[in-house]
C-alpha cells in the first residue's frame, strides 16, 4: 500500500470495511485511461485518484453514489482482503481473483477502498490495531504470487505486513498463484524456492519511506525481526509442500511427461525439500521414485541418478536405516567417480557424508580414513580457506573428541573457526557453530569456565544477529543448560531448556524431531528436581514426535523410550520400565548392532532392572 488513509462511511474503528465484486473491478480495465502494462501504482495514479479527485473520495464511494434502482451494486461488505503489491500488473491481479471470484465474493482492495485523495501521516496505532482489527473482522485474505520476475510481493513491507496481521489474528491466509509461476516453480526450482522462502522485512521496500520505517520500528519493538520473518517463512514453507505435490500430480498427467530428466529432477528436489521439513518419509518415496525413473531412462549409473542417490542415502541416515544408508553412498560414490572423476567436490561431500555415518556406527578408523580422503579434496579443489573446507576440518575434530583425543582436535577446531570468521564475518551462524563445538570440546575435559565462555559467545552471536529465533540458538540453549545442570545451576538451566523448546517449536513447528530432543532435555532436568508431574508430559510427549516423525523403529525413538523407562524406574514402577528397556534395546540392535555404544548402554539398563526386581 501507498498510504496512509482519510476513512468515510461504512468504517469499523476507522477501517473501511466494503468491498468490491470482480465486475466492479473490471470496469476499471475499460477506463480511456487503462491500458494493459499498467501496475496496480500505476492505475492508482492514472484511473482511480482522477476518476475520484471531484469528490475527494475513494474508489468505492464513488460506485456507491452512481448506484440506481435499475443497476446491479457491485459493492458490499468485504469478505476476502486482498494483498498484492503495487508494483505487478493490474491485469495479473485481476487474473488471480478469477480463480476465487463468485457472487456473494467482495474484494477489500486498498487503491479501491481507500480515498486516495487525502493521505496523511498515520500514528503507530493505525498499523498495529486498526489494519489489524479490520483484517480480522474481514476474516479471509488473499495473497497474490503471480509474479514471474523477483516474486516481487514478496519484498513490499505493506504485503509482508499484512500476512503477519492475518497470521496473527488467526485469519484465514490463501494463497493465488498462476500457472506461469507453476512453470517457473517445475523449470527453476531452486532460484524459486529460495526466492519464496527468502522473507526479511528489514530489507523489504515500500514507496513512502515513512511507513516502511514505522513498521520496521513496531516489528524490532513489539515483535522482533526473526520472529516476524520466521512467522512467514513457515507458512510458505507449509504452502509450498502442497504446491510441489499439486505440480506433480499434474504433471503426471502429461502423456510421456514422467519420462523425461526435467520430471525427475523435480522429484528429486522435491524430496530434498521435503527432507530439510522433517518429513522423512514422503522425501524418500519420492527419491526412490525419482531413481526409478532414471535407471529406467538411462541406466543405474548416469550422472541424472546422482541427486536421487545423494537424497535417499541421506534420508535413510536420517530415519536411522544406517547399513541402507552406507550401501547407498557406496553406489552414489562409485557413480560419482565415473561420471565426474575422483577428486570432484561433490565426491568429498558424499566421502564426508559416508565419514559421518561411520561415525555415528562407532567405526572411527573407518570414518577418520574417509573425513581424511574428503578433506585432501576440498584442499585441492577449493583451497584451504574455503568454509567447506573449514566444514571438513569441523567434522574430523568432531570425531577426534568422540575417542576423547582432545589435543588433536582442539587446533582443528580453532582452524575452522579461524577460515569462517574470515570468511563470513564474526556474525555468522557457521561461526556461532564453531564457537559453540569450542565450548563442548572443553566441556568434556572439564573445563567449565572455557565451555561457558564460548558458549556464551556463541549465544551472543544468534542473540545480535537472530535474536535467537533461529533453530540452531535453540542448540546453544540447549548446552549451556546441560553445562549448568552439570553445576547443579538449576534455575538458570531449566529457564534455557525452556527457552530451547521455545525456539525450536517457533521455527521448526512443534512435530519437528529437534522440538522431542528439547522436551526430552527439559524432562531430565525436571526429573532431577522431583518435579515428575511436569517430566512425565513431556518425557512423553518426546516419545510420540520421534515415533510420527522418524519411525518406530528409529534408534533416536530408541532413546526417548530409554529415556521414558528411566523415568518409570526412578518412580519405582519396575514392570513399565523393564518392557521399555525392553523395547529400547531390540531397536538399537536391530538398527545399529550389538556392540554400538547405545545399544550396550541400554542393554546394561536392561540387565540391571532385571537384577533389581529378582
Amino acid at each position: 500500500m501507498n498510504k496512509a488513509r482519510s476513512f468515510s462511511a461504512g468504517t469499523s474503528s476507522g477501517f473501511p470495511l466494503m468491498g468490491i465484486k470482480l465486475s466492479g473491478l473490471q470496469k476499471i480495465m475499460k477506463n480511456d485511461q487503462y491500458s494493459e502494462t499498467m501496475t496496480t501504482r500505476a492505475v492508482c495514479n492514472r484511473v482511480i485518484i482522477p476518476s475520484t479527485r471531484r469528490k475527494q473520495s475513494s474508489y468505492i464511494e464513488l460506485i456507491q453514489s452512481q448506484v440506481s434502482e435499475s443497476t446491479s451494486p457491485t459493492t458490499g461488505n468485504a469478505n476476502i482482503f486482498v494483498c498484492h503489491s503495487w508494483e505487478s500488473k493490474f491485469s495479473d491481479l485481476i487474473e488471480s481473483l478469477k480463480q476465487i471470484s463468485t457472487e456473494e465474493t467482495f474484494f477489500w482492495i486498498d487503491i479501491i477502498c481507500i480515498n486516495q485523495n487525502k493521505l496523511s501521516t498515520r500514528q503507530q496505532d493505525w498499523y498495529s490495531e486498526t489494519l489489524m482489527t479490520g483484517i480480522k473482522n474481514i476474516g479471509t485474505t488473499v495473497f497474490i504470487l503471480s509474479e514471474t520476475e523477483g516474486i516481487t510481493s514478496l519484498k513490499r513491507t505493506w504485503c509482508l505486513w499484512e500476512i503477519y496481521c492475518t497470521l496473527n489474528t488467526k485469519s484465514k491466509l490463501s494463497i493465488l498463484i498462476n500457472n506461469k509461476f507453476l512453470d517457473q516453480l517445475y523449470n527453476e526450482f531452486d532460484q524459486t524456492t529460495s526466492k519464496i522462502i527468502d522473507v526479511n522485512v528489514f530489507f523489504s521496500k515500500c514507496s513512502l519511506s515513512t511507513e516502511h520505517q514505522a513498521i520496521i520500528r513496531y516489528v524490532k519493538e513489539e515483535i522482533g525481526q526473526n520472529k516476524f520473518n520466521q512467522m512467514i517463512v513457515r507458512e510458505l514453507q507449509f504452502w509450498l509442500e502442497r504446491i510441489l505435490n499439486e505440480i506433480i500430480e499434474k504433471k503426471e498427467k502429461i502423456p510421456n511427461e514422467i519420462q523425461t530428466q526435467r520430471f525427475s529432477l523435480f522429484l528429486s528436489k522435491t524430496g530434498a525439500y521435503l527432507k530439510n521439513q522433517g518429513k522423512l518419509n514422503e522425501s524418500e518415496l519420492l527419491f526412490k521414485r525419482a531413481f526409478e525413473l532414471n535407471e529406467k531412462r538411462v541406466g543405474p549409473e548416469h550422472a541424472d541418478v546422482i541427486p536421487d542417490l545423494a537424497g535417499l542415502a541421506s534420508v535413510y541416515q536420517a530415519q536411522g536405516n544406517l547399513l541402507e544408508s552406507e550401501q547407498i553412498y557406496r553406489q552414489l560414490i562409485k557413480v560419482q567417480d565415473k561420471e565426474l572423476g575422483s577428486s570432484n567436490p561433490e565426491i568429498a561431500n558424499s566421502l564426508n557424508n559416508l565419514a559421518g555415518l561411520y561415525r555415528a556406527l562407532g567405526k572411527f578408523p573407518e570414518s577418520e580414513a574417509l573425513f581424511k580422503k574428503s578433506l585432501a579434496i576440498r584442499e585441492k579443489c577449493l583451497g584451504h580457506k574455503h568454509p567447506t573446507f573449514a566444514t571438513g576440518l569441523n567434522n574430523l575434530a568432531v570425531l577426534y573428541q568422540d575417542q576423547a583425543r582432545y589435543s588433536e582436535a582442539e587446533p582443528l577446531f580453532k582452524k575452522s573457526l579461524e577460515i569462517r570468521e574470515l570468511a563470513f564475518g564474526g556474525d555468522h551462524q557457521d561461526v556461532a557453530m564453531s564457537l559453540q563445538n569450542l565450548g563442548l570440546l572443553y566441556q568434556d575435559q572439564g573445563d567449565n569456565e572455557k565451555a561457558e565462555h564460548y558458549f556464551i559467545k556463541s549465544f551472543r552471536v544468534y542473540e545480535l544477529s537472530f535474536e535467537l529465533n533461529h533453530p540452531d540458538a535453540a542448540t546453544v540453549c540447549n548446552n549451556l543448560a546441560l553445562l549448568y545442570q552439570d553445576q547443579g545451576k538449576f534455575p538458570e538451566a531449566e529457564a534455557l531448556h525452556r527457552k530451547s523448546v521455545e525456539i525450536r517449536e517457533s521455527t521448526l513447528g512443534q512435530d519437528h524431531p529437534n522440538v522431542a530432543t528439547a522436551l526430552n532435555n527439559l524432562a531430565v532436568l525436571l526429573r532431577f528436581q522431583g518435579k515428575y508431574e511436569e517430566a512425565g508430559p513431556l518425557y512423553r510427549r518426546s516419545l510420540e514426535i520421534r515415533e510420527k516423525s522418524l519411525g518406530k523403529n528409529h534408534p533416536s525413538v530408541a532413546t526417548a523410550v530409554n529415556n521414558l523407562a528411566l523415568f518409570y524406574e526412578t518412580q519405582g514402577k519396575l514392570t513399565e520400565a523393564e518392557a521399555l528397556y525392553k523395547k529400547a534395546f531390540l531397536i538399537c540392535k536391530e538398527n545399529l548392532g550389538v556392540d554400538h555404544p547405545t545399544t550396550l548402554t541400554i542393554k546394561k539398563n536392561l540387565q540391571n532392572i532385571r537384577y533389581d526386581m529378582k
